[in-house]
């Protein structure tokens, strides 16, 4: 008979733990060119050139990603588990040598991520056989189902058979399932009949980085945060069209309030952004580092602007008011999870008009804004320890033996 007690716990996400490659000298080189001439390119306004394929590397990544498995980390810490935990990436539980001893965690994300098709990743079902091989333990904490707010969604949510053959298949498998969202809830219980419970994006619990606000000298404006994607098709397609009026919009609160601006790096590829939002003349530092140093950054801000959900799941897990530019139904639900549905706008039909009066809206009503997101994410704070402690519980029900 095979042993159902754990030995390690696995935190399975999208980023893990950073990637092991660096960029060489001649890499550096390179990035240093592209970016070169797509700066000149979009001062003369082609802007249709930049492409964020040029800028994917192997050792470009997703901070916010970073960020989720840090968070579960430090919440199993904190839990008293003396489990040891190794952290691995998407695609790489074939490195983990899985047995029946061992916790896999997956660890938020949009895990669930069908294309317009309909069709999952097939890594999803690599890994569906990877956890019915080994006969380990599986907890889904805090995943999300991404769909892109412009897809034809009967085709999005749609899944082709076998997708939806093998998500049945992982579903059964689990010995608990917790989402970010409504939506991803909701898409989960259309597949049967599996209990699945909204916790939240596991960064929303990361610690704070301070107790205290700093209060502003009564000469100096806003510091605020910014962050805009630049990794995929669509968030490259609001660049080209949306980032020279984007940033005139910027210089006018710059102007108007005195405001600071700071841009949150949580993708390499980002870099492009900011020294364009330089070259337009906007006044704005760069932050960049590990979930750490972004977090101590994002502690010190007034308000944040974000395109990137996990700048404003970072944003707001500090107590920092947040306005999302969304381009995904993921940033709507966790907005709505906040109860800030509000300060969530489209970013394809922005209203600089109405974007202005958020900003107004936060401002002028700092102390009250943080106290209510305070408030919302102790009560979500609850729910996501217990979810890890569930995932980690001798008392848990193990999965379902596969024969």
């Amino acid at each position: 008979m095979k042993n159902v007690s754990p030995s390690r716990v696995i935190i399975y996400g999208a980023v893990s733990r950073p990637p092991s490659d660096s960029p060489r000298a001649l890499d550096k080189i390179k990035q240093l060119i592209h970016r070169a001439i797509d700066r000149f390119a979009i001062k003369l306004n082609f802007h249709q050139r930049i492409d964020y394929k040029n800028y994917e590397r192997r050792w470009t990544y997703n901070r916010g990603d970073l960020a989720i498995a840090d968070s579960v980390q430090e919440t199993l810490k904190k839990i008293g588990c003396t489990l040891p935990a190794v952290r691995a990436n998407w695609g790489e539980l074939s490195e983990v040598g899985l047995t029946d001893l061992d916790t896999v965690i997956v660890a938020g994300s949009g895990y669930i991520h069908p294309d317009k098709t309909g069709n999952l990743h097939v890594r999803i079902f690599s890994d569906y056989h990877a956890f019915a091989k080994s006969q380990c333990r599986v907890a889904l904490i805090g995943i999300g189902v991404n769909v892109l707010l412009d897809w034809d969604r009967s085709k999005a949510t749609h899944l082709a058979p076998d997708s939806r053959d093998v998500l049945e298949k992982i579903f059964q498998l689990c010995s608990s399932i917790t989402v970010r969202d409504e939506y991803s809830q909701k898409i989960i219980q259309q597949l049967g009949n599996h209990p699945a419970s909204i916790i939240g994006d596991p960064a929303l619990f990361l610690s704070e980085q301070g107790s205290e606000h700093n209060d502003k000298k009564p000469d100096s404006g806003p510091r605020i945060g910014l962050s805009i994607p630049f990794h995929g098709t669509e968030p490259t397609e609001w660049i080209r069209d949306n980032i020279k009026s984007f940033v005139e919009f910027l210089r006018k609160i710059q102007k108007s309030k005195k405001a600071r601006f700071e841009y949150f790096l949580h993708y390499d590829s980002e870099r492009l952004v900011y020294e364009v939002m330089r070259d337009y003349g906007l006044d704005v530092t760069l932050r960049e580092g590990d979930t750490q140093t972004l977090l101590r950054h994002y502690h010190d801000l007034d308000l944040h602007i974000g395109g990137m959900l996990h700048s404003c799941i970072m944003a707001s897990s500090q107590r920092i008011p947040t306005i999302a530019l969304a381009y995904d139904a993921k940033h709507f639900g966790f907005f709505k999870l906040l109860e800030r549905e509000e300060f969530c706008v489209y970013n394809q039909s922005l209203d600089y008009s109405n974007l202005h009066s958020l900003i107004d809206k936060i401002i002028n009503n700092l102390p009250t804004q943080r106290q209510k997101l305070d408030k919302k994410i102790k009560q979500l704070e609850t729910g996501y320890r217990d979810a890890i402690s569930n995932a980690v519980s001798m008392e848990t029900p193990a999965i379902a033996r596969v024969h």
